[in-house]
């Protein structure tokens, strides 16, 4: 969700992009880039923080900065090791629809930040 929040598309994610920074909430994003970044980027993620609108400019500054530091791609990597965790934990459970259920819910919210 919270990739969604800043590289889905509005249409899809049915909320303004970068509705979190408008809420200036400490999104695990947010909290890792604020660990990777510093000097005038980590300023300028500060703020762009709880801003009153988001333009696409804006939304792009800030997809830039998650980018580039590598906050996007270690989250996406924690999502999908929580992900097949999730998985491996199913396939101890006895194999029958429910089961089939739970691991098609389980994909289906990673290929989602996809």
């Amino acid at each position: 969700d919270d990739l969604l929040g800043i590289y889905g598309e509005m249409d899809v994610f049915g909320k303004p992009l970068c509705s979190d920074f408008q809420e200036r909430k400490p999104t695990l994003l947010y909290l890792e880039a604020k660990k990777r970044l510093s000097g005038k980027n980590a300023d300028l993620l500060v703020a762009m923080t709880g801003q009153p609108f988001y333009s696409s400019e804006m939304v792009s500054v800030i997809r830039h900065l998650l980018t580039d530091c590598g906050a996007e791609q270690a989250i996406r990597d924690l999502a999908k090791a929580h992900t097949d965790a999730a998985l491996a934990a199913l396939d101890r459970l006895p194999q029958n629809t429910y089961c089939g259920y739970l691991r098609e819910l389980t994909a289906s919210l990673l290929r989602r930040g996809a």
